[in-house]
């Protein structure tokens, strides 16, 4: 659905494109081709000359080669056109200094704190933040496209956003709740910010935000995840369409079924919950949390 239309006229002054192109090399690597372009609707007068209309004022771009795991292997990055010759223009060999970086840990902290103040191009830096999520949707595209094995590499891109809740196995932290949604997005340090949110009997809302990080490589769905300080717990995804999803954690008594939706098929519920059977879990045990809207819901 498109944005409505403007309610005033109006004339545009600035337009800033960012794109990033995702690729895969015959060696196996992936490499990410980002540039960022500002341009003007009008001449502008700037302390190193008249920028004519239609002449960039910025056009910079950065290529950034990573191995399958989102380590950064190679980095080259170039200023086409600036408003001020001498500074951005010549700073693109000090983004070398990203060779050894991991896309997904840290990396937008690390990049703002490398290249703070004159050590680097605003600009330039500021086109690396879109890297992570490129890579990972890149990733998916190569890694996923013609898999037909059962266990298909997990997407992390696919599986952000909220999910509902469709039944767990009993345990304290959870107890009495109903309207339980979790919801999945990416934190600055390459992490996933994790929101899960419930009614519980009285009512009442209940919150708590956590982090997650993945245990080996971000193509498996096993992930360690924290509500309370240094302490750690398991999230293992062991089954996902991106619709329905089947969720446990260290042992056989953690079982989760989420959903996109509120009221899922009941075909595919059941089909999930048979496979949870397979694999031990007590599925005779779980707790149906109910969607139904509360009078008293934000």
């Amino acid at each position: 659905m498109p944005l409505s239309l403007p309610k005033v006229a109006r004339s545009r002054a600035h337009l800033r494109r960012i794109e990033v192109e995702g690729f895969l090399r015959e060696d196996g690597l992936l490499e990410l081709d980002a540039r960022l372009t500002d341009l003007k609707d009008r001449d502008m007068q700037l302390a190193s000359g008249l920028r004519k209309h239609g002449d960039p004022l910025h056009d910079l771009m950065v290529r950034v080669t990573l191995d399958k795991n989102f380590s950064i292997i190679d980095v080259e990055a170039c200023s086409d056109w600036v408003p001020y010759p001498g500074a951005c223009d010549t700073i693109g060999p000090a983004y070398r200094r990203l060779v050894g970086l991991n896309l997904l840990r840290g990396f937008r902290r690390t990049v703002s704190e490398m290249f703070a103040d004159v050590r680097g191009c605003s600009h330039l830096t500021e086109l690396l933040f879109s890297l992570p999520t490129a890579a990972i949707q890149t990733f998916a595209t190569f890694r996923r496209e013609n898999d037909d094995s059962g266990d298909k590499p997990f997407q992390l891109d696919r599986y952000l956003g909220t999910w509902y809740e469709v039944a767990r196995l009993d345990h304290g932290f959870e107890r009495g709740l109903n309207r339980v949604t979790a919801t999945y997005s990416l934190r600055d340090d390459g992490g996933v910010r994790v929101i899960n949110r419930g009614q519980d009997e009285q009512g009442e809302w209940r919150e708590a935000e956590g982090r997650a990080y993945f245990v080996g490589d971000s193509d498996e769905g096993r992930l360690k995840v924290s509500f309370f300080g240094p302490f750690y717990g398991s999230y293992n995804v062991l089954a996902t369409d991106y619709d329905l999803s089947l969720v446990s954690s260290y042992n056989l008594q953690y079982l989760w079924i989420l959903s996109r939706t509120p009221h899922p098929p009941k075909e595919k519920v059941e089909a999930l919950v048979e496979r949870a059977r397979g694999l031990g879990f007590a599925t005779d045990r779980l707790i149906w949390v109910s969607q139904d809207p509360a009078g008293n819901a934000p």
